[in-house]
């Protein structure tokens, strides 16, 4: 299956270099065990270190339950989100570059516990691990902070927090902590200012700053002060006469802590008279290494301050290293949340190179779509494809591979055409989803499978004395095994299911096989040529049939898995391909028969229409997402005009408004001011209730007179209700405008929708008149008589035209709705881009000549046709 060889890629995006090698160390054990091939004798050893490689490996196990698996999936989400959060941060906060400082701290830790002092590696390591949990919980803190508008990122922030704080550890701590990350702020603090990781002198290498303590800072100045003095009586000593001949050269040098001097072993004698001490000599014997007498006080007062200073970082280390074990615990803590941030960060790494989707984990319950109210299978991998290939830079062929729990699948066609692909990739797909990994699908929907049982290859043992068919049967009796113990949570996958013996009987046994796993409840997929099994679908509902295809044409596999129909083996058209001689496929399609060639072809030409009927469909959903966004785009369109016809109305009725409060206000003033001059003559004015009976009066006499108008309006100026269709031409009287009913509502039609020049309105029948074209200026004129032109002959006009840019010998291509683009009425941008989309499908079909029909008019769609084509490199 190369199920380790997945878990090593992930292993690769890990940043902590020692869990990365732990891990690939347990894989390498699993690989050799899984390989073995004395099975029979192994078998129960190998499934116990299978088992222990895994239980070492617990972070990247496909999990047992639904929860835990679930569970794994929403943590990727919960990472996703401390990633965007992260990166808003600054540089210097990059958490996974921390992560990649870190040491494993458990045996040092087990040491500090002891009371022995860690050296000033590990306290390094204990301060990364330090500042990596420190920004680990700040980026948890804000992200706890947020406001999820999206719920996943919610579960997942919780999914994740829960893993890293591990769920179940010592209670006491996580009380302790207040349900957070641990931080040691105060020892990461001491850590930092007592430890040198650059000292300027010296080899490099860090060490214990002088700032830990005030006496092995003067304890260094000692060694400092007198490393000087010695080193300025080293160079008094070499000009000293007497003892300038005796050098080998004129230079100094030091031997285990002390300087010394190079001498010649014949004046060896001169400088032992004289109280110096031998250090050693050269290989050759010829040189001595001598401590003139003058020197031995210096170099021992040089050795007591380097040992003060070796005692005073000794103690500075013990006290550090006493700080680490008081917070053993937190340590370990700290150390498993950073295990678990890294193992969840290379989770979801490892599906960012085939953009991976979130798997959808469901159960029994689950069986019907909410929104649509219809059953749905638990297996839907749109567009899935082999992961393993994906990584390796494979271009992958995506399939659709939809089964429900406890049914069977049953793959068929060619040898090399893709059948086991298929295979794998369901059982990774399945893998990998358990194990909280992220699918190469455009949509996965799945259940959580406790067993897989895979029988892919040929195990065949010459130690273990199994044949093909002995090893493949003991993979099935696994299977069988398992599926009567739980039949809902095991997937078995059958490569090839019952081969290596007499065909009619491995038919007749790998019909039995399926039936009885498919008893059992298991959801099994299996590749066969048997013909047996290919018919299995049409006499039970629980087997389908799936078919990968072979191109005649190009006398290749296509790769492409169709579900529904079996598939032929093609294995006479595999040969031809291989290059066997034709005399021997003849032969062998006379031995085969009528009906079995028969058979074969009517095989091959329902796959041929199937792949025209997928062509077809896949151009006609590209044309309705095309018209329902312009239809989209026109109802928005729509929608503005409207507002702004409104918003038009609404001013025009505030501005009246207004302007008939100010005219009331007016008349009130007015009867005021009269009131007080002539109050007789007020009282004679009508009223205000008078003023409107009027009004009212007036504009029911307009209606009336309007209705009569109407009713002796003449025929041909009405709108027959049944006579009207849709693409009518009519003039709307109330707007005085003319347009198109698009539309028609109520039987018989009360009302229409006409779409006028800038906008699309609803109105009454009654307000439609019929739209007469205009008259021509010809009139009655008489014509006088001509001679009728010639009749004109397309057909010899397009003979001639396709001679002149094909050559004399083109003839006419057969048009089809393969091969034909009608681009017709279309938009500028909508051509261009069906153009290339055709062009494109063209070339994957291996046709030579397409057509491509855009009218005549103003030549605006025939220019962007050419400049599209022009732009693409394979049309001529």
């Amino acid at each position: 299956m190369g199920w380790p060889r997945l878990l090593g890629i992930l292993a690769d995006e890990l940043r902590i270099d020692w869990l990365r090698a732990q891990i690939l160390d347990e894989l390498e054990a699993m690989e050799a065990l899984l390989a073995g091939e004395d099975l029979e004798q192994i078998r129960d050893e190998r499934e116990r270190g299978v088992a222990a490689a895994l239980d070492r490996l617990p972070t990247i196990r496909p999990e047992e339950t639904l929860e835990e698996a679930r569970a794994r999936q929403a943590e990727l989400d919960g990472c996703e989100l401390l990633w965007r959060i992260e990166s808003a941060l600054a540089p210097d906060t990059r958490l996974r570059a921390g992560l990649g400082q870190l040491e494993d701290l458990e045996e040092s830790l087990a040491v500090a516990a002891g009371g022995t002092p860690l050296s000033v590696v590990e306290l390094i390591g204990v301060a990364e691990l330090c500042r990596v949990a420190a920004l680990l919980d700040e980026l948890l803190q804000r992200a706890g902070a947020e406001d999820h508008r999206d719920p996943r990122d919610g579960i997942g922030l919780e999914a994740l927090r829960l893993r890293i704080l591990g769920a179940g550890e010592d209670e006491d701590e996580q009380d302790e902590d207040e349900g957070r990350l641990p931080r040691l702020p105060g020892l990461l603090a001491e850590l930092d200012r007592c430890i040198e990781r650059r000292p300027p002198t010296g080899d490099g290498e860090p060490r214990i700053a002088g700032a830990a303590s005030p006496a092995l800072d003067q304890a260094r100045k000692q060694i400092r002060s007198r490393r000087q003095a010695l080193q300025a009586r080293a160079e008094r000593q070499l000009r000293s006469p007497g003892f300038a001949e005796a050098l080998r050269d004129a230079y100094w040098t030091e031997r285990d802590g002390r300087v010394v001097f190079p001498v010649r072993s014949d004046a060896l004698g001169v400088v032992r008279s004289e109280g110096a001490i031998i250090h050693g000599s050269s290989s050759s014997g010829h040189t001595f290494f001598v401590e003139p007498s003058a020197l031995v006080e210096d170099n021992n007062g040089l050795r007591e301050a380097e040992l003060q200073a070796a005692e005073e970082e000794r103690k500075v280390l013990a006290r550090l290293s006493a700080a680490v074990a008081e917070h053993g615990a937190r340590l370990r803590r700290m150390q498993r949340a950073a295990v678990e941030i890294d193992l969840v960060a290379a989770r979801l790494a490892f599906g960012e190179p085939f953009d991976a989707v979130g798997p959808e984990l469901v159960d029994d319950d689950q069986k019907v779509d909410p929104e649509h109210d219809e059953p749905r299978p638990a297996i839907q991998l749109i567009a899935a494809r082999h992961p393993s290939m994906l990584l390796d830079g494979v271009e992958v062929v995506p399939n659709d591979i939809i089964l429900d729990r406890g049914h069977g699948l049953v793959v068929s066609g060619p040898n090399a055409g893709g059948k086991t692909v298929a295979l794998k990739t369901l059982g990774l797909c399945a893998l990998m989803a358990a194990a909280g990994l992220r699918l190469p699908c455009r949509r996965a929907r799945l259940p959580l499978f406790r067993r897989l049982i895979t029988d892919v290859g040929d195990d065949q043992s010459l130690t273990a004395n199994l044949s093909t068919f002995s090893a493949h049967i003991s993979h099935v009796l696994a299977a069988l095994r398992w599926a009567t113990e739980d039949g809902a949570g095991t997937l078995v996958l059958l490569d090839e299911v019952a081969v290596g013996t007499d065909p009619e009987q491995g038919a007749a046994l790998a019909e039995a096989i399926l039936i009885t796993l498919a008893d059992a409840g298991a959801t099994a997929m299996v590749t066969t040529h048997y013909d047996r099994l290919k018919l299995l679908a049409s006499n039970d509902p629980r087997f389908h049939n799936a078919a990968v295809g072979f191109d005649l044409q190009r006398m290749r596999p296509t790769f492409r898995l169709s579900l529904g129909i079996p598939g032929s083996s093609s294995a006479i058209a595999v040969a031809r391909r291989l290059g066997m001689p034709e005399s021997v496929l003849t032969r062998a399609q006379e031995i085969l028969g009528d009906q079995g060639v028969r058979v074969d072809e009517l095989l091959r030409d329902i796959e041929a229409e199937r792949v025209t009927l997928a062509r077809t469909r896949e151009r006609l959903e590209r044309e309705q997402q095309r018209l329902t966004a312009r239809d989209k785009e026109v109802r928005v369109r729509e929608t503005r005009v409207l507002e702004g016809v409104r918003s038009r109305k609404a001013k025009a009725y505030v501005a009246a408004a207004e302007q008939l409060r100010a005219l009331e206000r007016e008349l009130k003033e007015r009867r005021k001011t009269l009131r007080e001059s002539a109050p007789a003559h007020v009282d004679a004015m009508p009223t205000r209730g008078e003023l409107s009976a009027d009004a009212r009066k007036t504009l029911e006499v307009h209606r009336e007179a309007e209705a009569r108008e109407s009713a002796d309006r003449s025929p041909e100026d009405r709108v027959e209700a049944r006579a009207l269709a849709v693409g009518d031409k009519v003039r709307v009287r109330s707007m005085k405008q003319d347009g198109e009913v698009v539309a028609l509502v109520g039987s018989p039609p009360r009302k229409a929708t006409v779409q006028l020049a800038l906008l699309r309105t609803t109105v009454a029948i009654d307000d439609l008149a019929p739209l007469r074209p205009e008259p021509t200026s010809l009139g009655k004129r008489r014509v006088k008589g001509v001679k009728a032109a010639p009749v004109f002959d397309f057909r010899a006009s397009v003979t001639a035209q396709a001679a002149t840019h094909f050559g004399p010998d083109a003839v006419p291509i057969k048009t089809s709705v393969d091969n034909v683009c009608d681009l017709r009425g279309e938009r500028f941008e909508d051509a261009q881009d069906r153009v290339a989309d055709f062009v494109a499908e063209a070339l994957a079909r291996d046709q030579d000549v397409i057509l491509i029909r855009h009218g005549h008019g103003g030549g605006a769609l025939r220019k962007a046709v050419r400049d599209c084509l022009g732009r693409l490199a394979n049309v001529r």
